[in-house]
């Protein structure tokens, strides 16, 4: 195939990338932060709760969305809710 290209990276090398990618496109990123549960309102997600160390604060968002992996650990929330 002529002009075909492939990158090979490791998860952890993908996953600096995007978040570098992230920060310069001007996301929020918290590091070293738990989100601890969905804010939701008229059931709707509203935003998330979030820990670090000993602060707990709230955030808003139109968008919220679960990166927590294999876990599911904010989707979860949803589901006892159902």
């Amino acid at each position: 195939m002529s002009g075909a290209q492939a990158l090979g990276l490791s998860r952890s090398e993908m996953d600096h990338q995007l978040l570098q990618r992230a920060k310069n496109v001007g996301v929020m990123v918290l590091e070293e932060t738990h989100a601890s549960r969905l804010i939701c309102e008229r059931d709707e997600v509203r935003g998330i709760r979030v820990k670090s160390g000993d602060a707990t604060r709230d955030y808003e968002a139109l968008i919220t969305v679960d990166a927590t992996g294999r876990t599911r650990a904010l989707a979860r929330h949803l589901i006892r809710r159902a």
